[in-house]
């Protein structure tokens, strides 16, 4: 089945943002134009630190375009799984900066006009003779909108947003840094935050930190006879299997599939209806819209990279990896937002790239 993007059909006549036109200068530029740059051009623009934003395609249509725009309050891998790899101490830690990261996007984050964008839900486990824990806490989004909300937000707080422009090299200078782009541009800053996975995996070029994996979605056509009081209740039907499943409702009466760490089969999509059906035990106003896939990013531990890396001076990384991505994206904004302006690393070896 041919890809068709489920979020940017519903959400259209979004600003668009220039392209570099000028030398400029600040104290802060973050690449790339995903969730994890909206919200942390938005946490330093809110504390006043002079902000670019700079995303080499368009603002938001890249990765977040493509996800189910789902945050839980827990981290990818249980805590018992976890610890194998931090220890109990900071597999516990890591969890409670999930919880108190849900608790900064719906109280602090946004003003009140704009908690209509999230939702709490709860999550449900599929198959409950493994687990039939139901967690509370949890939130569904549009993360389209969610991500033109925040740019909106931060460049009311001054911050300066380009799209198309593209970060071709940085040259390091005492005190400061020049970013050149690729409209012949530049940028002199006091420090950089990468926030794009790709472009950081290739400069930091340590290739065991990343594995890659893919995930697939579908997007059924709207549902009259949606089971609301199920859905209303339950945002998220979760598959506790090495294959990763999630199922969530849409305010259109849809219902959305996700499978992450699945193969590649030939028609993903049909397979996918097929098990959407088996899962609900239902088949009927069942039928496929929107199809896309997207590659993922996941750490040996399933935990984010925020903080500095040894090799670049001055640089510093919000990579929001794995599936619970956004939540990851609140966490590294608030770390770096306290670097920055503090200097307060209590929190950084927790998601160092040296931690394993």
């Amino acid at each position: 089945m041919k890809e068709n993007l489920y979020w940017t059909k519903i959400n259209k006549h979004y600003k668009h943002y220039p392209s570099l036109n000028s030398n400029e200068t600040c104290d802060v530029v973050i690449i790339g134009g995903g969730i994890s740059g909206c919200i942390t051009s938005y946490y330093l623009a809110s504390y006043n630190i002079d902000t670019i934003l700079l995303e080499k395609n368009s603002l938001a249509e890249n990765s977040i375009s493509r996800s189910l725009g789902f945050i839980e309050d827990t981290t990818d891998l249980s805590i018992l799984e976890l610890k194998k790899y931090i220890g109990e101490k900071k597999a516990l830690k890591a969890n409670l900066f999930c919880k108190k990261s849900l608790d900064n996007l719906e109280n602090n984050l946004f003003c009140n006009d704009c908690l209509h964008l999230i939702e709490h839900k709860n999550v449900k486990y599929i198959d409950t003779t493994t687990n039939d824990s139901t967690f509370k806490n949890c939130i569904i989004v549009d993360p389209l909108k969610l991500c033109h909300t925040l740019l909106k937000k931060s460049q009311k707080k001054n911050c300066k947003i380009y799209e198309n422009t593209n970060a071709l090299g940085y040259d390091y200078f005492s005190g400061e840094i020049k970013v050149k782009t690729s409209n012949s541009h530049y940028i002199k800053c006091k420090k950089i935050i990468f926030t794009d996975i790709f472009s950081s995996y290739k400069l930091i070029k340590e290739w065991e930190l990343l594995e890659f994996f893919n995930a697939h979605y579908i997007v059924t056509k709207p549902i009259c006879n949606l089971n609301k009081d199920f859905f209303e209740k339950y945002s998220i039907l979760k598959d506790n299997d090495d294959i990763y499943t999630y199922i969530r409702p849409t305010k259109d009466n849809r219902l959305m599939l996700s499978e992450f760490k699945g193969g590649s089969d030939e028609d993903k999509a049909t397979y996918l209806l097929s098990k959407l059906q088996d899962i609900l035990n239902y088949s009927k106003d069942l039928n496929i819209d929107y199809y896309f896939n997207k590659t993922y990013g996941e750490s040996p531990d399933c935990l984010p990279y925020i903080g500095q890396h040894p090799k670049f001076n001055n640089c510093y990384f919000n990579l929001a990896l794995g599936r619970n991505n956004i939540c990851y994206s609140l966490i590294g904004a608030e770390i770096l937002k306290d670097l920055i302006l503090y200097n307060d690393t209590s929190h950084t070896d927790l998601f160092s790239f040296e931690r394993l």
